[in-house]
């Protein structure tokens, strides 16, 4: 607020010098200083405050209603109240600089009132050049140029579709990373080397415990193409490898497309009759996309994503099958058993973020 207060002063006094009695000059440089000074600062500390008030309705003879809100609420629609609390702020000094944001959720939902602060980022970073820096602590990496997903993001939680842009946790690293401009068609190239612990309380949501994977990513900018290679292998994920590009082909038009391959991916599906089958295969993923800005600043996004990890249309339709004769079995005798295994299989690969094969994506935004 003072540098801009400060600025619109000297925004003001620089339309003409202004002299008193002949004598008095302001001087112009005073504001500037006061300009360099604010904006200079080596600490910073902001946030949000969120209200959202929601009313939603459910289907009632979906599977996931019958899992998620048959057993403990009945009724078609359900309010819920969500106060959301967004902090975040840094600190600099010489190569030292501390980040963080926080993230405070409170809703009131069907099951009654729930509340959850967790460490978006936190990270401790020094930078003993302007070519080289390393980083500690919790990390966001955005890896990928995709929109509403991004196979190539190995160490970054799965996007959300519906909400591509919404910051998600990250996971707690190691980082090192390299950068270096050049003259010619390569303009510039950029290594980064990630190590990413797995152990009790340190990522457990990344994968087997007990083990420290390591991740890399290349990037180029080619022939005015952004390129990226990356890479992960450890024991808690399976290796995988992939790349991306995005390119301008005009001023309004941009090109982007990613390509990435699991190793020996492993899922569990289940029949209707409850029969669990386990599948192992290398996944391929894939991605191809457009983004247009017209002239009135109206931007359209459109992409296409193969999802190599997915479930086909009949292995989902047999789990919706399972779940429906696990509801009719409650119903009858109350036996849970079912019911209780189709959660535990909601939680994994059927009630994932984008857990089929082939999907299309299309916005409109407008500025």
């Amino acid at each position: 607020m003072l540098a801009a207060g400060l600025m619109l002063l000297l925004l003001f006094f620089n339309v003409q010098p202004v002299y008193c009695q002949d004598k008095y000059q302001i001087d112009i440089s005073e504001f500037e200083k006061e300009v360099e000074k604010a904006a200079s600062k080596p600490y910073s500390l902001g946030g949000f405050f969120e209200f959202q008030p929601i009313t939603f309705g459910v289907n009632r003879d979906h599977a996931f209603s019958k899992l998620k809100f048959d057993l403990v609420r009945s009724g078609t629609f359900f309010e819920q109240y969500n106060l959301g609390l967004r902090l975040e702020g840094s600190y600099k000094k010489d190569i030292f600089s501390v980040f963080f944001q926080t993230d405070t959720l409170v809703q009131n939902q069907f099951v009654g009132w729930q509340d959850s602060t967790k460490l978006l980022q936190g990270l401790l970073s020094l930078r003993p050049s302007p070519n080289f820096s390393l980083e500690a602590g919790n990390k966001v990496f955005k890896w990928g140029k995709g929109y509403a997903w991004s196979p190539v993001a190995f160490v970054d939680r799965q996007k959300n579709p519906e909400d591509p842009e919404e910051l998600r946790q990250g996971f707690t690293v190691f980082t090192a990373a390299w950068n270096q401009s050049f003259a010619g068609p390569l303009n510039n190239a950029a290594l980064s080397a990630v190590a990413v612990p797995v152990y009790e309380h340190v990522n457990t949501q990344f994968g087997t415990l007990n083990h420290t994977n390591f991740a890399s990513k290349l990037y180029l900018l080619f022939y005015d193409t952004d390129i990226d290679a990356t890479f992960l292998t450890g024991s808690s994920r399976t290796t995988r490898f992939g790349f991306d590009f995005s390119r301008n082909i005009s001023t309004n038009l941009e090109v982007h497309g990613e390509w990435a391959r699991i190793n020996n991916f492993k899922l569990k599906t289940i029949n209707a009759q409850g029969v669990t089958s386990s599948h192992q295969w290398d996944a391929i993923s894939y991605l191809l996309g457009l983004r247009y800005l017209t002239a009135q600043e109206t931007t359209y996004i459109l992409e296409y994503y193969h999802n190599g990890t997915g479930i086909t249309p009949s292995q989902f339709e047999d789990y919706v099958t399972f779940v429906d004769n696990s509801y009719a079995t409650f119903r009858q005798t109350g036996n849970l058993s079912g019911l209780t295994r189709a959660s535990q299989l909601a939680e994994g690969v059927y009630g994932r973020p984008n857990p089929m094969l082939d999907y299309l994506y299309f916005r409109a935004s407008q500025k």
